[in-house]
């Protein structure tokens, strides 16, 4: 919170003497002569001056035109005392000196032939008044021999003035300044809560929770948003009330204030999906982090590299691509449209020279709004599609070929109880599952079926697949091939409706750290039906006198021993009363006397 806000009010000061406008700033522009010999192409390129004594002259070939004939520039004698210039006898003369000297030349030269009325200009290109600057010479030539000189006895001449577009001034951008502070802050606040997440899914907490009680995937991150997403309401309020009472440079604030809103809880589910398949909570944090920056700055670049470039009358197309594309890669994309236009940056808001009436709009705040919504549920449904068992259309995988073994006999008791479980109604079923891990096959077409009120015990040395088995049949690891069914329910298409069965104590001890041993009992009784009261209560004594742990009851999970810790992991898979109870090597740790 202190980051967002923080990174989002401070620099607040690079706006304070900002004037909010829809008339375009620009920088303006001077009027430069194309005449000689004033032309910034001859004075400003090698000319020091045109004076009459050629030792007070400092000249350069490269911008001395070249003339033919060399009394082709006598109609102007009257208007120019003195212009240095490079004579040649006729056209043909001229166009052998360019060919000859093309590397040498920066201006250029010319032919008139009054009497053939025949003209010819030639300039280099690269130098970008050159030509226009001939041309103007060319013309008064013509321009004086058709007309002579005036009863005055002055030469009439053609002024001929250079002036560029006007471009847009960088002033109107300060706010980019802040919009660097508050974009990157914005950025990396989400990034915070990936590592609670990201520890409990690697500690297998999450994994003991669906096991052993979540039918639904969408309530363990329904949880989690409902809890997160206040930390973002609060952040969303408190910078709307800086911005609305310390500065004046933000319009629609009740919108802008609601998208903020929107990004927080969005960010926050981004978050999540990137946990989803991060090795570690500081992983998560770099990943969410550095992205959204990264997306933003690309965003923004966009943005202004179509205002330097494009055309004046495709800025406002461009730009729209540029977020309705870009919008889609980063929740951090359409906050920082929406931000945009209510500081008025790019004119975004404006509709010709005026503020836009409709802020509501696709156009201006109404597509970020959208994009948020239907970027949150997108990622809410990603989670609890990775969650609940969803398995990717075959065309869609690619996994390694394995290789082809040679067919082999299958033992008859073998063969029996696989056509045994096929057929019966067994609580527990495993059918045909196999599991590889690229070349490596854990599992290799196990059948069995565990009956009502009976005990199975899976043996084998270390590296059998046993765990492997164990973990595909609490839904933990999806099979290569096969199925595994609880009360008909497949684990791998309905896992949710599947784990409601289940009561499951791993290989390896999967507490939260913040809760006690009560608070253990009774989050799981209740994800697992028992109703609050009479019926939870006796169920959490009756446990824990049968494991011993009423004494640490009160005590946080954490801190008890690791034998205790496996007899909570016990306690949490027996509650409730499942219909199938797996537990994993249980006796690690336990004193041989309990």
């Amino acid at each position: 919170m202190a980051i967002a806000c923080s990174g989002a009010c401070i620099p607040l000061f690079f706006m304070k003497d900002r004037v909010k406008t829809c008339t375009p700033d620009f920088v303006p522009k001077y009027t430069t002569s194309l005449m000689l010999p004033w032309s910034p192409a001859i004075a400003f390129q090698g000319f020091s001056n045109f004076t009459t004594s050629s030792e007070d002259s400092v000249y350069s070939d490269a911008y001395t035109p070249i003339i033919a004939p060399p009394n082709a520039l006598e109609p102007l004698s009257q208007f120019f005392t003195s212009v240095r210039v490079n004579t040649v006898a006729d056209r043909q003369a001229l166009l052998d000196d360019i060919k000859t000297n093309a590397k040498n030349i920066s201006l250029g030269g010319m032919f008139i032939n009054t009497a053939g009325n025949d003209s010819l200009i030639t300039y280099e290109i690269s130098e970008f008044l050159s030509g226009p600057t001939l041309l103007n010479l060319a013309s008064n030539v013509w321009l004086a021999s058709a007309s002579g000189s005036t009863p005055g006895g002055q030469t009439p001449v053609i002024a001929a003035n250079y002036r560029p577009f006007a471009a847009r001034s960088g002033a109107g951008l300060d706010p980019m300044k802040w919009i660097g502070f508050f974009a990157g802050a914005m950025g990396v606040f989400p990034a915070f809560f990936t590592l609670y997440v990201t520890k409990e899914r690697r500690s297998s907490v999450q994994a003991m929770q669906l096991s052993n009680g979540i039918a639904n995937p969408a309530s363990l991150w329904l949880g989690h948003l409902l809890f997160d997403g206040m930390f973002g309401i609060v952040i969303s309020i408190i910078i709307s009330v800086v911005f609305s009472v310390v500065s004046k440079q933000f319009s629609y604030l009740g919108l802008y204030g609601f998208t903020m809103v929107l990004y927080g809880y969005t960010g926050i589910l981004f978050a999540y999906c990137v946990s989803l398949v991060s090795s570690s909570a500081l992983a998560a944090f770099s990943i969410v982090a550095g992205y959204q920056v990264i997306m933003f700055m690309l965003y923004l670049s966009a943005y202004m590299l179509t205002l330097t470039y494009a055309l004046p009358s495709k800025t406002d197309s461009y730009m729209s691509i540029i977020h309705y594309t870009m919008s889609l890669l980063a929740p951090i994309n359409p906050l920082v449209r929406s931000t945009l236009i209510s500081v008025g940056l790019f004119s975004l808001d404006c509709e010709g020279t005026h503020t836009e009436t409709s802020p509501g709009s696709m156009a201006y705040m109404g597509s970020p709004i959208l994009y948020l919504i239907l970027y949150g549920f997108l990622l809410f449904a990603i989670l609890v599609a990775v969650d609940g068992g969803f398995a990717w259309p075959a065309f869609l995988t690619f996994h390694r070929k394995p290789k082809q073994e040679k067919s082999r006999d299958v033992p008859e008791d073998v063969a029996r109880e696989t056509e045994t479980v096929e057929k019966s109604d067994d609580p527990l079923r495993v059918l045909h599952v196999s599991k590889r891990f690229g070349p490596n096959q854990a599992v290799d077409d196990v059948s069995f079926g565990v009956a009502r009120g009976t005990i199975c015990a899976l043996l084998g040395p270390n590296g059998a697949g046993k765990t492997t088995t164990f973990n595909v049949i609490r839904g933990d690891v999806s099979p290569s091939s096969g199925d595994v069914l609880l009360n008909g329910m497949s684990i791998t298409r309905k896992s949710a409706a599947a784990r409601v069965y289940l009561g499951v104590c791993p290989q390896f001890t999967a507490i939260d750290s913040q809760l006690t041993v009560r608070e253990h009992l009774k989050v799981y009784g209740m994800l697992k039906g028992l109703q609050s009261g009479g019926e939870l209560e006796t169920n959490i004594k009756t446990l824990l006198e049968a494991t011993t742990l009423t004494p640490y009851a009160d005590r946080l999970a954490s801190k008890l021993s690791g034998g205790n810790q496996r007899k909570l992991a016990l306690a949490i898979a027996l509650i409730g009363n499942p219909e199938v109870v797996l537990i994993d090597e249980f006796s690690t740790g336990i004193a041989p006397d309990t």
